[in-house]
């Protein structure tokens, strides 16, 4: 891209002299042993243990790379302040558009959310209204807000047969 920095122009070319590193990459996603360097070594989660840094995340539930599962560990070892946006995406980024033209994420905000969030907490700039700190796309497209991820607490009311109801605060009904 024309603004991109030498710095990250000089690290994006080590490739074209190394092209080792690909195949070496691609090797280790082979390995079956979770207890392997490889694996070790890439292991964030554990790397986030104790880490205050403010941190916006973006997590798509259909990634094939990055695992919601993974996040939640990351999130439970972070003890920073955090947002985020979750939805039904694949790996992509704020900006990023799908064939049609839609955002990849379903939504506009991205960019006003995330720099609110990055002034304040690297600026010191006073906090902006209204963002909450979870942004949850679900299956059918509709978002919603959380103060947590995942959800730590909830009820649920289910419809039972016979025009009755069940709410999970109370205990099951009992079986005839």
């Amino acid at each position: 891209m024309p603004d991109d920095d030498p710095r990250y122009l000089a690290n994006a070319a080590y490739e074209d002299t190394h092209p080792e590193c690909l195949t070496e990459n691609a090797a280790g996603y082979r390995i079956s042993d979770q207890w392997d360097e490889h694996w070790t070594s890439r292991d964030l989660a554990r790397m986030a243990e104790g880490s205050d840094t403010p941190l916006f995340v973006t997590q798509g539930f259909i990634e094939n790379n990055t695992k919601p599962e993974e996040m939640e560990e990351y999130l439970d070892n972070h003890t920073g302040p955090e947002r985020g946006w979750l939805g039904q995406w694949d790996h992509v980024r704020g900006g990023d558009r799908v064939g049609d033209g839609r955002l990849a994420m379903g939504r506009e905000g991205w960019y006003d959310e995330t720099l609110s969030f990055f002034d304040q907490y690297l600026k010191g700039a006073p906090p902006a209204a209204g963002h909450p700190a979870y942004s949850m796309e679900d299956n059918t497209g509709a978002w919603r807000a959380q103060d947590t991820w995942p959800v730590v607490e909830r009820s649920v009311t289910l419809p039972l047969g016979g025009g009755g109801t069940w709410t999970t605060e109370e205990p099951p009904p009992e079986r005839p």
